[in-house]
């Protein structure tokens, strides 16, 4: 149920309002008060908090600006979204918060917190590429947009 729950929960293309109601109600802030909860035990902090804040901001404004640019729009969009930030980056939202999790493992200064912010970003991944499979079954020019653009990291060439 849990696997259930955090699938269905974040991916928009296999909506289903219930268990989707429960990961917003019951996942995420059991994670987040479970990560908040170890961050107080395990504070640690030195010389890495400068850079660790630097990229907790910036992945927070990624995923901020991300969601923001298709309007929070995540799961009754009609058409493929590949403007503005998507035109580089498929998953801008998981992305920024891959970078806060990376920054906040260096402000905490713990191993404990950076193995959970390490499995935390895992999960991120597998749900992106779970999502990618029923975002090419839901929109035909997915495939197209994929060749494009880099998952987390913008494609050079």
């Amino acid at each position: 149920m849990i696997v259930s729950l955090i699938i269905d929960g974040v991916s928009h293309q296999k909506f289903k309002p219930k268990n989707n109601k429960l990961f917003h109600v019951i996942m995420i802030p059991i994670l987040l008060a479970s990560m908040t909860i170890l961050a107080i035990k395990e504070i640690n902090p030195g010389i890495l908090i400068y850079p660790g804040v630097i990229l907790s901001f910036l992945g927070l404004y990624l995923s901020f600006f991300g969601l923001k640019e298709i309007n929070g729009n995540l799961i009754k969009a009609k058409k493929l979204y590949d403007e503005g930030i998507y035109s580089r980056i498929r998953h801008p939202i998981y992305t920024g918060l891959i970078i806060s999790l990376l920054g906040l493992s260096l402000i905490i200064n713990s191993f404990l917190f950076f193995m959970y912010s390490f499995l935390t970003i895992i999960m991120f991944i597998w749900i992106a590429f779970y999502e990618e499979k029923h975002l090419t079954k839901r929109f035909p020019s997915y495939k197209n947009y994929k060749k494009k653009t880099g998952m987390f990291i913008p494609r050079i060439i």
